[in-house]
C-alpha cells in the first residue's frame, strides 16, 4: 500500500495534505447523498500514478435520514473493520456519519505517523476508550509538527461523536 511504501522518513507533507484533502472531499461528497461508509481504511483508498485518490469498497454503505429533524441518525449496525471503526460503532450504538469522520482521523495519523502494527493497534485501540485521564494520542501527535494537524486529528476522534467536526467543516476549516 501507499503507506508500506513510503515511511515516514520519505513521507512529502504536503503532498500527503492533498492527499488527505481528497480523500476527505470523497466521504464528504457520500455524506451529502445522505450515505456513511462505514468501513473506511487505508486498503479502500486507492491513488493513481498522479496521486488522485479514490475511495473504493462501498459494500457496506448505509443510507441515514433526519430523525428529529436535528440530527442526521444512522444504523446500530457495527459493521466495518475493528481497528479504524468509531467507539460507537465498536459498541454497537445508534451511530451517524460521524462514524466516518472518526476513521478519517485514523487514517490521517496513519498518513503523517509510521508505526509498527502492533503500536498502531494498541494506540487506535485507546481512541475508542472512554477516559478522561487519558490522551490517546499525545505521544503519537507529539511527532507531527504541525499543530492544524494535530487539532484536526484530536478532533476527529473525539470519543463523542456529537463533538467532532463534520467532512464539510473539516475541508472548510482545518484544509485549505
Amino acid at each position: 500500500t501507499w503507506l508500506s511504501d513510503h515511511q515516514l522518513k520519505t513521507r512529502d507533507y504536503e503532498r500527503i495534505r492533498v492527499i488527505f484533502k481528497q480523500i476527505v472531499e470523497a466521504v464528504a461528497y457520500i455524506h451529502e447523498q445522505l450515505a456513511i461508509h462505514r468501513d473506511l481504511k487505508p486498503a479502500n483508498i486507492l491513488f493513481d500514478d498522479k496521486d488522485q485518490v479514490r475511495v473504493c469498497d462501498l459494500g457496506i454503505v448505509s443510507e441515514f435520514y433526519y430523525g428529529d429533524g436535528l440530527e442526521l441518525t444512522g444504523t446500530r449496525t457495527a459493521t466495518g473493520t475493528p481497528l479504524y471503526c468509531s467507539p460507537e460503532q465498536a459498541r454497537g450504538e445508534r451511530y451517524n456519519s460521524k462514524v466516518d469522520v472518526f476513521s478519517l482521523g485514523l487514517i490521517c495519523i496513519d498518513l503523517y505517523v509510521y508505526m509498527t502494527k502492533d503500536d498502531q493497534k494498541a494506540v487506535f485501540n485507546n481512541y475508542r476508550e472512554e477516559d478522561d485521564k487519558k490522551n490517546p494520542g499525545i505521544e503519537i501527535l507529539s511527532l507531527i509538527d504541525d499543530t492544524r494537524i494535530r487539532d484536526l486529528i484530536t478532533n476527529m476522534t473525539k470519543f463523542e461523536y456529537s463533538e467532532r467536526p463534520s467532512c464539510r467543516k473539516v475541508l472548510d476549516e482545518y484544509i485549505q
